[in-house]
């Protein structure tokens, strides 16, 4: 006699009948066991997902620094702070990106000349105002 394998399907309809008021099949110990494995297995997706996050968000952060003390000498375009050492490698839209978020917290004036965004650090003086 071949057994058959009891899929996930099947387990999550045994839960669906259980919750119900039903009879299944499936031992309740084999429920229980099968959603205590799918609780870890997300608790770990979301454990490496987290960790990624944090890492690019302190990233981030040492990044604005850098651009609030590049900037604070004179103003730049996104191409001028390209030619930097520590974003040469970076993509216009992320420079963009961090320097949004700068604006967005006021550490960072942008001011449009024929066309084209510089972006400047406020000073403080100005920014006590």
């Amino acid at each position: 006699m071949a057994t058959t394998k009891t899929t996930q399907k099947d387990f999550f309809n045994a839960i669906i009948t259980v919750l119900n008021g039903g009879e299944t099949e499936i031992p309740t110990t084999d429920l229980v066991s099968f959603v205590e494995s799918r609780i870890e297995q997300l608790n770990r997706k979301q454990s490496k997902v987290g960790g990624k996050v944090a890492e690019k968000r302190a990233e981030n952060e040492v990044l604005k620094a850098k651009l609030v003390e590049i900037l604070s000498a004179e103003p730049l375009c996104i191409a001028d702070i390209k030619k930097f050492d520590e974003f040469s490698g970076f993509e216009t839209s992320k420079i963009s990106a961090l320097l949004t978020q700068l604006r967005n917290a006021g550490m960072v004036e942008r001011t449009v000349v024929k066309g084209k965004p510089f972006y400047q650090t406020i000073s403080k003086e100005v920014a006590e105002n």
